[in-house]
């Protein structure tokens, strides 16, 4: 298995109609055995507690098992490294992950 590709705005646009999502964004971290492997970081709408378990659920109804992100991270808005213009930087959040 592996060399699937995943669009990650597919699994963005499912992980944020998930229970108390405000945002996603996904990207792949690395991995020894499929090269890379999909990460998503939520944040959450007000007052919400994401359950990570129960938003992985979520989205194994909805994709492909090969689409499913291996984690989840949560942070709060304030958190999202942001460009000048917006514009979230993904690698950045990949940085957080991977060190």
């Amino acid at each position: 298995m592996g060399g699937e590709l995943v669009a990650p705005v597919e699994v963005e646009l499912v992980l944020s109609g998930g229970p108390g999502v405000s945002q996603a964004f996904v990207a792949g971290i690395p991995d020894d055995r499929y090269g890379e492997v999909g990460w998503a970081w939520i944040v959450a709408n007000e007052d919400a507690v994401i359950d990570e378990r129960e938003l992985l659920a979520h989205a194994r109804t909805h994709l492909a098992p090969f689409k499913v992100p291996r984690g989840i991270t949560v942070l709060t808005a304030e958190e999202l490294p942001m460009t000048t213009t917006g514009k979230i930087q993904k690698y950045l959040l990949v940085q957080r992950i991977t060190g």
